[in-house]
């Protein structure tokens, strides 16, 4: 970085360059493995000692790389002008151009075409390089002074600022797609006859492994590009009396072309089978999801003076979103949406995983003052006793997040994922666990679906088919893909709070030793959860676990961590 200061103005330019090495192993059956079973009138052991796989016993092994190396040469370059138009105002100038090579195109296949899906399975396509990461920098300060008016006494800051960043293309979705088909394809042998396969632990080195069309394909699209985040912030901050100061922030920020999934060949309800029966799972993460927050910050501080620090901060904030992980979250069994079509993700949108309504920290030091006395004795005792204490800690409270009601082990609408459906609201003022099921699902048998509709709840209990009036339960799992628009929305259930409470205290004993300046032997003891309150995280809002003990339940999804206690000390000069 060089700065050049000229009258008003502070000019930056600077560089950042680097090269990014790394070998990457790749986790896969490059050995080779054996399963051995029973049958043939031996048990799985008894062929296994005479070297026979058992009737439909396996001898796997799987071909392709078993190492890539991402390397990703990083450059990014900026300008930033600071201009102080006058003693008040003052203007920041920025622009900010990066580039990262796509690690994705260190494999032999690296993506698919999105718009051409089905193109034969060991096709290359490479990604194509993202060349246009500009990123513009605005920030406004402004300080008026010199009035007798509140808004221009200098005791009061105006800010506004708007930003452009790029996240990075993160190396762990090269290993996955390293993982899979086509990168990655398996051979394997077997037989239903007698005993099964004679000499198993020479049968690996027969196996010529053969790359299907059917293999689960799991890649990203050749258009992926580094995601983007827009962020803008409008604010006050004012000096009160008493050493106080008050600050007030809008905060904003747009997420544009975030990684997530797509499943480009879910099975068709009508046929049962894959849109392309000639292929299999095909999956790949692209720029497909976004998202927006908006948030109101407040922050009351009374900075370090006459031995008391104490900060206080309030956000009120909403985060939305129709995708928030490339992986499944912490409280959703899939990362998929309920519409696997191209452009369903856009029936997702709703509250993020990730999104914490209103959150409060506060935050706080007191050095102890202390008793004193004329008595050199007394004083001496009491500095032991009394002085040199500082009792500090914080103490948060949050919203809890919001999770997905849903039906995760069913599918219900004939796509092939059994994670990703969701129910019916249909009477909020029903019990939360008076839940109505298609016969159909419960009972096969019967092929008229959306005939009636059972009792989940009693159903689990004893598998009784005791028929519920569809439009007075809370809610309704019908069958069949006409209802996946209708089913209820995407973290749409606010989770309990949690709160924290760590505290510390710490003693310095300070000792006069020649040449040791201000020496000390401090000694400290830190408590995390004091109260030893265990949160509640995300509760089981699995529909099928209705009457279980861990629907809905908070025992059940209360956290294991409670309080630590650890002391310290150290010797300080």
């Amino acid at each position: 970085t060089v700065s050049l200061i000229r009258g008003k103005q502070t000019l930056r330019i600077g560089l950042d360059v680097a090269q990014q090495i790394e070998k990457d192993l790749i986790p896969f059956n490059t050995f080779g493995s054996l399963n051995f079973n029973k049958g043939g009138g031996f048990s799985a052991l008894g062929n296994f000692l005479d070297d026979y796989l058992g009737p439909s016993g396996t001898a796997t092994i799987s071909a392709g790389s078993p190492r890539v190396d991402p390397h990703a040469f990083r450059q990014a370059y900026f300008v930033q002008d600071d201009v102080k138009l006058n003693p008040d105002l003052t203007i920041n100038l920025g622009l900010r151009y990066e580039y990262q090579a796509n690690p994705e195109n260190a494999l032999k296949y690296p993506a698919l075409d999105p718009n051409n899906p089905f193109a034969p399975i060991d096709t290359v396509f490479k990604v194509k390089e993202a060349t246009k990461n500009f990123g513009p920098r605005i920030g406004i300060a402004y300080a008026p002074h010199g009035g007798a008016s509140i808004l221009n006494d200098g005791k009061t800051v105006y800010h506004a600022g708007y930003g452009l960043f790029y996240d990075i293309l993160f190396t762990n979705i090269v290993q996955n797609s390293a993982e899979t088909a086509p990168n990655v394809f398996a051979g394997t042998l077997t037989s239903t006859q007698g005993r099964g396969l004679a000499g198993a632990f020479s049968q690996i080195a027969n196996i010529q492994p053969v790359l299907s069309p059917h293999s689960t394909d799991e890649t990203v699209t050749n258009n992926l590009i580094n995601p983007q985040t827009h962020q803008w912030n409008l604010g006050i901050e004012r000096q009160l009396p008493w050493n106080v100061k008050m600050t007030v922030n809008y905060v904003g920020t747009r997420g544009e072309h975030l990684f997530a999934n797509q499943q480009y060949n879910y099975f068709d309800y009508n046929t049962g089978s894959r849109l392309n029966p000639g292929r299999g799972s095909i999956i790949a993460r692209g720029n497909f999801a976004d998202s927006i927050y908006h948030s109101l910050q407040t922050e009351v501080s009374h900075d370090f003076s006459h031995g008391v620090l104490i900060r206080g901060a309030w956000t009120y904030g909403k985060l939305l979103s129709d995708g928030d992980e490339v992986f499944a979250t912490f409280n959703s069994p899939t990362s998929f949406s309920a519409d696997l079509a191209p452009g369903g993700r856009k029936y997702d949108w709703g509250n993020s995983a990730f999104d914490h309504r209103h959150f409060l920290a506060i935050t706080y030091v007191w050095a102890v003052p202390g008793l004193h006395s004329s008595s050199r004795f007394a004083d001496a005792f009491l500095s032991g006793a009394t002085r040199h204490f500082t009792i500090s800690g914080i103490s948060q409270f949050q919203s809890g997040p919001y999770s997905t009601v849903q039906i995760n082990g069913i599918d219900i609408n004939g796509d092939g994922n059994g994670g990703n459906d969701r129910p019916l609201l249909i009477n909020k003022n029903a019990p939360n666990d008076s839940v109505g099921i298609d016969d159909f699902i419960v009972d096969p048998n019967q092929n008229n679906i959306g005939a009636f509709y059972v009792d989940l709840k009693v159903n689990n209990a004893d598998g009784s088919l005791n028929p519920v009036d569809p439009t007075k339960v809370h809610w309704l799992i019908p069958y069949g893909p006409q209802y996946v628009h209708q089913g209820i929305g995407r973290n749409s259930f606010e989770n309990p709070g949690l709160q924290f409470w760590n505290v510390s205290v710490q003693k310095d004993l300070p000792v006069h030793l020649p040449r040791l300046e201000n020496s000390a032997f401090q000694l400290r003891a830190e408590a995390l959860d004091i109260g030893n309150h265990n949160n509640v995280g995300p509760l089981d809002t699995n529909l099928l676990d209705v009457g279980s003990g861990t629907y809905f339940d908070k025992s059940s999804a209360r956290e294991s961590d409670g309080r630590q206690v650890r002391f310290w000390a150290k010797f300080v000069f």
